[in-house]
């Protein structure tokens, strides 16, 4: 990933930073979009910690797969042993209102 972002200029890493929020969320959206059309919903996958970054991540894909009219792809959770009570009780939240189906590993 590190050689790809080297390759971008500086003015256009610029220029993507300065996008309002709006935006980068609609260009990731277009993203997921690209990827349900060329893979379908059952040859991707979501990493979801219950964290703030991978929840925003499952936020936009379910955008997108609503906007697909299709499913969201099923939901990677790799529980280390570590995993506060709270992140179960956010997962468990957000798992029955979205319809997320989550592995657990």
């Amino acid at each position: 990933m590190q050689s790809y972002l080297n390759k971008i200029p500086d003015s256009e890493k610029t220029r993507l930073q300065n996008l309002p929020i709006e935006e980068k969320v609609s260009m990731a959206k277009e993203v997921v979009k690209a990827a349900y059309k060329q893979f379908g919903e059952k040859n991707i996958a979501v990493a979801w910690t219950g964290g703030k970054d991978s929840t925003t991540l499952l936020w936009i894909v379910k955008q997108a797969a609503d906007e697909l009219n299709e499913k969201l792809p099923i939901c990677e959770f790799i529980d280390e042993g570590d995993v506060f009570p709270e992140i179960w009780e956010f997962v468990n939240e957000w798992k029955e209102k979205w319809g997320v189906r989550l592995h657990i590993y």
